[in-house]
């Protein structure tokens, strides 16, 4: 992810716990695995590197449970 998407993503983390836009579960909602990814591969520090791999794996177990429920129904 290049230098400019990483300041999206930070602007609207920002607004969002600014209140002044999405809340912080739909702006989970709106990044893709691949883009958790990337944040994740250009973390500099230890617990950045941790919230990335937790939501990933939050990310991975939400969509999970949409296959397995879809196959239940």
């Amino acid at each position: 992810m290049d230098t400019q998407a990483q300041y999206i993503n930070y602007e609207r983390m920002v607004a969002t716990m600014n209140g002044d836009a999405q809340t912080l579960f739909q702006s989970f909602l709106s990044c893709s695995i691949t883009e958790l990814k990337e944040l994740l591969a250009n973390a500099s520090e230890r617990d950045e590197m941790l919230f990335y791999q937790r939501m990933i794996a939050l990310k991975l177990g939400l969509a999970q449970e949409k296959v397995v429920g879809e196959e239940l129904l």
